[in-house]
C-alpha cells in the first residue's frame, strides 16, 4: 500500500514508490506488488487537490483506492491522545474511521466460513 497526498511532490513520490516495488519484484521478490494507492489528507474544495487526484487516477487507474481520505483534525487528535480514531465521536472522525474500515476490507478479504472463528462469549468467564 502506498499512501500519498494530492500535491505535486507527493504525486512524484508515489510514482517512485511504485517503480521501487517493480524493481524489487523483478530483482528479488516476484510476488511483491503494490496493493493500492491511497490518497490521504484530501481537501475536497481545493482545486489543486482535485487536479492531482485526477492525475493519480489517470496514471494508475484501478490501483488507486476508490475512496479518498479527507483531511480530518480528528486523526492527529486521536494520535496525540493515544486512542483509536474509531473511539472519537466527531462527524469527521467517524467518516474517516469508516473509510479506514473500507480500506481494510479491500486489503484483507473476509475469512472463509471454514476459517471463521466462533464469537467469544465472556459469560463463561464471569460465572
Amino acid at each position: 500500500m502506498i499512501v500519498t497526498e494530492p500535491n505535486h511532490f507527493a504525486l512524484h513520490g508515489a510514482a517512485e514508490a511504485l517503480e521501487a516495488v517493480d524493481v524489487i519484484a523483478a530483482a528479488t521478490n516476484p510476488s511483491l506488488r503494490a496493493a493500492t494507492v491511497v490518497i490521504n489528507r484530501l481537501r475536497p474544495d481545493d482545486r489543486e487537490h482535485a487536479l492531482h487526484v485526477d492525475q493519480l487516477r489517470t496514471a494508475h487507474g484501478d490501483l488507486v483506492f476508490a475512496h479518498t481520505l479527507p483531511e480530518c483534525s480528528g486523526v492527529p487528535l486521536s494520535q496525540r491522545a493515544a486512542s483509536p480514531l474509531h473511539s472519537w465521536n466527531s462527524p469527521g472522525s467517524r467518516e474517516v474511521a469508516e473509510l479506514f474500515d473500507d480500506l481494510l476490507d479491500a486489503l484483507l478479504p473476509p475469512p472463509s466460513a471454514a476459517h471463521r472463528q466462533q464469537p467469544i462469549s465472556l459469560t463463561r468467564f464471569l460465572t
